[in-house]
């Protein structure tokens, strides 16, 4: 039995002929059907199967060309959303489904960019963490929940804020949110101390700020 006969068969019903196979990017070949249909595969999967032109395709080989074709359209989507945007592995998996791609060609996409280094979570959630805390004044709390709503694992977002947000920061993040409030606010100090929390600072904190207040009224 040859190897396009272990492929699938040409006895097979479902079985389709290889009009051609050529040369494609990056380790790729280009799997062309009598139908017009064409494939765009790893190399290593079109010598796995031993196909070759004119021979027929066996519908379990039909299956795997299909799905590693699928696989190959996902990656490629995601590599360009990538290169607009970084992203978590959950937001990118949940953005190639909108796209049309299915559970199993988005795993494998995700699964191969994950190998390349194309995908880190704990990357993604560092560089989030350093263009936030440039940009906005908001205390752990508030900063692990934006990482979690993007997709990141909480463990590993965690992480990530243990290695970029110091008490320091926090503590001078504080300090300029209270400025940034305050000359909005009016000097009700609850009112203050309500947007304080919603911006995920910490209670010691936030009833620090509270007896300062209190000890100011009493001196004057």
């Amino acid at each position: 039995m040859d190897n396009a006969a272990r492929a699938g068969g040409s006895s097979s019903r479902n079985a389709e002929r290889i009009a051609r196979i050529s040369a494609g990017r990056a380790g790729r070949c280009e799997v062309h059907l009598l139908d017009g249909s064409t494939f765009s595969v790893p190399r290593s999967l079109v010598v796995d199967l031993g196909l070759r032109e004119g021979a027929t395709l066996g519908r379990e080989a039909a299956a795997a060309l299909r799905t590693a074709a699928r696989g190959i359209d996902a990656e490629e989507k995601a590599i360009e959303l990538l290169a607009r945007r970084d992203h978590s592995v959950s937001r990118l998996k949940a953005k190639l489904v909108e796209r049309g791609f299915d559970a199993g060609a988005v795993d494998a996409a995700c699964a191969s960019l994950l190998r390349r280094g194309y995908l880190d979570d704990g990357r993604f959630a560092r560089l989030w963490l350093e263009s936030r805390i440039r940009r906005r004044n908001e205390g752990r709390a508030k900063l692990l929940a934006g990482l979690v709503g993007r997709g990141v694992d909480r463990m590993v977002a965690a992480q990530a804020l243990s290695e970029i947000v110091s008490d320091s920061y926090e503590e001078e993040a504080f300090s300029r949110a209270v400025a940034e409030i305050e000359r909005v606010a009016r000097g009700e100090p609850k009112r203050i101390a309500r947007r304080l929390s919603t911006r995920g600072f910490r209670a010691e904190f936030i009833g620090r700020y509270l007896d300062g207040v209190r000890k100011g009224r009493e001196c004057d």
